[in-house]
């Protein structure tokens, strides 16, 4: 599985930013990690597969993660990456924090 992660990765490197990502002892420690984690969740789908799946829907992160490319910087960041991922909240826009945190000061105001 270790391997899989690295090839997805490596494949997803290479068509997003056109060169060959640089892989060395941290980010292979960064891999057992994401192993571990997705591992962990309740997923209806293998590892790989939501490894892949995350990397598929990179764009939908805001800016800071994007900029978050070395796998020891994903595994740092996957618990908060889930998260935008699977709450469809991406702090994507020009202020840098997220709809829900503009929508929660808008109420706190409002009350």
């Amino acid at each position: 599985m270790h391997q899989e992660i690295i090839d997805a990765y490596y494949e997803w490197h290479i068509s997003k930013f056109g060169f060959k990502p640089m892989i060395d002892g941290g980010d292979g420690k960064g891999v057992k990690t994401i192993i571990t984690f997705l591992n962990s969740q309740d997923a209806q789908v293998d590892t790989v597969t939501l490894f892949k799946m995350i990397l598929e829907r990179w764009d939908e992160l805001s800016d800071f993660y994007q900029k978050q490319t070395r796998l020891r910087q994903i595994s740092s960041n996957l618990h908060n990456i889930i998260h935008i991922l699977k709450d469809g909240k991406s702090t994507k826009n020009k202020y840098g924090v997220s709809e829900e945190y503009i929508r929660g000061l808008i109420d706190d105001m409002q009350d």
